[in-house]
This record gives C-alpha cells, sequence and structure tokens, in this order.
C-alpha cells in the first residue's frame, strides 16, 4: 500500500517565502495573486477575472528542497481546471531538463456550483524541487480559478520477498474481495413497493418513493437525509454501487455505509468524499466487511445540487477474500517493488499462482537485506515491514 506525506505547502499571508517554499502563477490581476492559492481563506489565483476566454495559466512552486510528491489536492468552483500537465525540474529553469511528471486531459469534473477540494495522483512522481502546473483550458472555457492546492510526497514503502531455498522468490498479493456479480436485491421495473418478504427500503424523506433506487436506473429517488435497506436475513457486503443521475451534480459525492443488527447500534462501513461524477456513470465500491448485518444505510449524503439523487443503489455480497502468490527467479530492486508485499499472512487461501518474468534493471539506491528464518523450529504466521 503507497503511503504519502501530510501537506507539505504552508499557508502564505503575502507573496514572500515561506520556510524556504516560494510560488508564483502567471498570469494574474491584482487581488489574485497566484500566493493567494495557498492563503487560509479568500477566492485563490485567477489569471483574468473580466475577459471571458483567459482559462490558461501556469503555476510554478519552489519547495526549497527535492521531494518526490505522489498526491495533490486541487479547491476551486465553477471554474475548475480541466486540463493540465505537471512537470517537475530540479534547477528551475524549464528549459528541456525537466521531466513530465503527469498528464490530465478532460478531467471528470463538472462545474461545480461552490468550492471543492478533489484529489489527483501523479504519474511519474520524481525526486524534484520544482514543479510547475501548466493549465490549458477550465470546464467552462471562460474563466480559470485556482482556490487552494495541496501537494503530499510518496514516502518510501518497505518490501518482502519469502524463498525456500530453491532459487525462487515468492510474496503473497491481496487483490481485493470477491464478490458476487448479483446483487442482493434483484432488479424488478415492475415492483413500486418498498416491502416485500426479503426486506423493506426506507429515507429520510420521499421515502414512499425508495424502491426507484432498485429498478436498475429506470428511474430514480430523490431525497435528503438517509437511504436504508433492512432485510430478513444478514448479509455479508462485498461490494455496493452507485450510478450517476443524468444532472450528475444531484448524485451524492460524499456519503457513508452503516451496518446494523437492530437499527439502533450502526457501524461505519465505508465512507466517501470528493467524489466526481459523469452522467448515468456507475461506480463500484468495494469492501471488506467483517461482519454480517441485517441493516445498511447510505446517510450524510451531500451533492452539489439539490434535489439529491439516487439513480441505482445496489448491494453485494462478500464470497471471499482474492489472494495471489507471486513467483520470480530474481530479487533484485525491481522485483522487491513490483512484487514484493510489505506484509504476508501465511494462513490466507491462496486463490491462484502468477509467474513473473524476470529481468535485471538498475533503480537508484534502494537495499536489499536478506534473512533466513528456520521453519522447523520456529513456526511464523505473519510477517509485516514497518
Amino acid at each position: 500500500m503507497t503511503n504519502y506525506s501530510d501537506n507539505v505547502l504552508p499557508v502564505f499571508t503575502s507573496a514572500s517565502p515561506v520556510n524556504g517554499v516560494s510560488i508564483t502563477a502567471t498570469p494574474f490581476v491584482t487581488n489574485f495573486e497566484g500566493w493567494r492559492i495557498l492563503a487560509s481563506s479568500g477566492n485563490g489565483w485567477y489569471p483574468d477575472n473580466s475577459v471571458s476566454g483567459r482559462d490558461n495559466g501556469v503555476i510554478v512552486i519552489d519547495l526549497g528542497k527535492q521531494r518526490k510528491i505522489g498526491k495533490y489536492t486541487i479547491k476551486a468552483g465553477g471554474y475548475f481546471p480541466k486540463s493540465w500537465t505537471i512537470k517537475g525540474s530540479n534547477t528551475g529553469a524549464f528549459s528541456g531538463e525537466e521531466e513530465l511528471l503527469s498528464t490530465m486531459m478532460d478531467s471528470k469534473v463538472s462545474a461545480p456550483s461552490t468550492i471543492i477540494e478533489v484529489e489527483f495522483f501523479i504519474d511519474n512522481p520524481k525526486m524534484c524541487r520544482y514543479y510547475k502546473f501548466d493549465i490549458t483550458k477550465s470546464v467552462t472555457g471562460t474563466f480559470l480559478q485556482i482556490a487552494g492546492l495541496k501537494m503530499m510526497e510518496k514516502l518510501p514503502e518497505n518490501k518482502i520477498l519469502l524463498s525456500s531455498g530453491d532459487g525462487k522468490y515468492r510474496s503473497i498479493k491481496d487483490n481485493g474481495v470477491i464478490y458476487s456479480d448479483k446483487a442482493i436485491i434483484p432488479i424488478s421495473t415492475n415492483n413500486n413497493s418498498n416491502v416485500t418478504s426479503d426486506y423493506t427500503l426506507s429515507a429520510g424523506s420521499s421515502s414512499d418513493t425508495a424502491f426507484r433506487a432498485i429498478q436498475g436506473g429506470t428511474s430514480a429517488w430523490q431525497g435528503t437525509g438517509w437511504f436504508r435497506t433492512v432485510f430478513v436475513k444478514k448479509y455479508k457486503l462485498g461490494a455496493y454501487s452507485i450510478q450517476a443521475w443524468s444532472a450528475p451534480n444531484q448524485t451524492p459525492l460524499a456519503f457513508r455505509l452503516m451496518g446494523s443488527n437492530d437499527g439502533v447500534v450502526w457501524d461505519e462501513i465505508n465512507n466517501q468524499s470528493g467524489l466526481i461524477w459523469t452522467a448515468n456513470e456507475i461506480k463500484i465500491f468495494p469492501i471488506n466487511a467483517s461482519v454480517a448485518y441485517t441493516h445498511y444505510e447510505l446517510r450524510d449524503m451531500a451533492s452539489l445540487i439539490t434535489p439529491l439523487t439516487l439513480r441505482s443503489f445496489r448491494l453485494f455480497e462478500y464470497i471471499g477474500k482474492n489472494i495471489s502468490m507471486l513467483i520470480t527467479e530474481s530479487a533484485t530492486e525491481d522485483q522487491f517493488i513490483k512484487c514484493g508485499t510489505d506484509t504476508i499472512a501465511f494462513n490466507s487461501e491462496i486463490k491462484r499462482v502468477v509467474d513473473v518474468l524476470s529481468h535485471d534493471v538498475l533503480l537508484g539506491s534502494g537495499k536489499t537485506f536478506e534473512h533466513t528464518v528456520d521453519m522447523s523450529k520456529r513456526r511464523v504466521h505473519k510477517i509485516t515491514l514497518g
């Protein structure tokens, strides 16, 4: 699992550098300069807020030292950026020495009616001191606004490969969960009732039409608050899905999925925030629920515009974990990164075995270490690297 640091960008109160970090943005208009992107409040940076079509610009950040940025967030409103590139440099010249780190073409963010913060990942993270965001257009094609920016460093990783002395190296990879391809509640466009012999549906408002969310997208439930499904028997979930409405900004961008067996005490199973939707899009959220419940509820749902709409909400039963064993004939740094794992549990059920073709590639200054464990004298059940 990849880990990231907290935000490495400080809060600015003027254009002066803070803790060795500086930021510039061009073009800009008075009172909307680049440093305001990192201010604690305000509207951030506008390249131009008066002439339509000025929806492009460049942000350059000097971190003061080399950092391997792997994740970032952009905070903006109705003039959210749509397409941009990120380049890294260790000189700041950006005259051919820079490296392309990431490209975003036609981001799925639609024009939000309020300020939102969206998370993105860098495709090709490198150790760089200078980062250049070259934004070519916004979602509206009229203006561009960046109200906030955060950058998170990709942290070093430790990896394990195991060998029994046969010249082969192995790791166990957790590929997530296996869940049924059929929803617990089947689609029924003819059933216009919230109550059957197997389940009961209810909602915080417009409860009488909750059944519309299980009709496979042919209709939709619109309301506020929560949406609840109560089964007559317990189910352990492996995934759930939500389908966006044709007006995607009415679809929840944040919510919590809760489970209960009495409708009184609820446990949080999963939560989502900062989601971006396109019209009629279906998102599947795999989960590894450890408990079976009779009650499942979506709560704390929030959408950009009202009415909040669920075109389809489906629950899928848990089948098992998808565990595979990787086998390689090489213990190079390249194979540790590609095939190694940070945790191995020896009581996992292996679903498949994958032979990895090995090749030697020099990858910088990483180190590999070998340690032998005599399994005849000491039984090892789990290895975790800190």
